[in-house]
């Protein structure tokens, strides 16, 4: 379960994420990194890298992540 659920206007104004990314961003640490993830088809973003129903997006952002954040289009 994550320890903080944020809108994605949140988000974007808290930890500034830049482009989307369709490859693994090599050499950047885990704590920028931000996975795309889609589960019975709700589109969702969460911190770090995730494997499991990745829809291969990563966005890298100008502020690391300390806890576990998701990001849900319906929030």
């Amino acid at each position: 379960m994550p320890d903080r659920f944020l809108t994605e206007d949140e988000w974007e104004e808290e930890f500034k994420p830049g482009e989307i990314l369709e490859d693994f961003p090599a050499g950047v640490d885990p704590k920028f990194i931000w996975t795309e993830i889609e589960s019975d088809g709700n589109w969702s973003i969460a911190s770090g890298t995730h494997f499991v129903n990745r829809t291969g997006r990563y966005y890298v952002s100008e502020k690391p992540h300390n806890f576990d954040v998701f990001i849900d289009e319906e929030e």
